[in-house]
């Protein structure tokens, strides 16, 4: 009997361990694609820095493409899908950083279309909100990281 309920306790946990994995998923996806179809829908609607819309469509589709590329490779195992994941990755790191100088280098831009150059206020606060975001996440999964590493380094089963 107790067995029978440890095994029903770990297909919970693991079934709803899933579904909150594609819930961030199915998040990430959508955030992802709304970048995408803003910085081509705004891709003329920020003349104080053009490449903001740009930005965006580049940040939405490698978003997209690191999303599914490791749920291709679960079936495929293809040793060439991991190395382009890795390499999404820093091509993602690097996009943000540029993204970043982009965004914030014209902090409070000109949100008025005709008092000279300007910048969409919705293209700009969501480029501005999602690259904030982006470097929270990299703070806490980094913090989470070292917790991790710290906890493995000093368990009682290796003092």
């Amino acid at each position: 009997m107790m067995q029978m309920e440890k095994d029903n306790y770990l297909r919970l946990r693991e079934t709803s361990n899933h579904s909150i994995c594609v819930i961030w998923l199915a998040l990430f996806l959508v955030l992802n694609g709304i970048m995408l179809s803003m910085g081509i829908i705004k891709i003329h609607d920020c003349p104080i820095q053009p490449k903001i819309p740009l930005y965006m469509i580049v940040a939405g589709v490698i978003g997209i493409v690191s999303k599914l590329l490791p749920i291709i490779n679960r079936k495929l195992h293809w040793r060439i899908i991991d190395v382009l994941v890795s390499v999404t990755y820093l091509i993602d790191f690097i996009w943000v950083i540029l993204g970043s100088v982009w965004i914030y280098s014209i902090f409070k831009p000109n949100f008025n279309p005709h008092g000279g150059l300007y910048c969409d206020e919705t293209t700009y606060l969501m480029a501005f909100a999602l690259v904030t975001l982006h470097w929270i996440f990299l703070a806490v999964f980094l913090v989470i990281a070292l917790c991790c590493c710290c906890c493995a380094c000093f368990s009682p089963e290796k003092l």
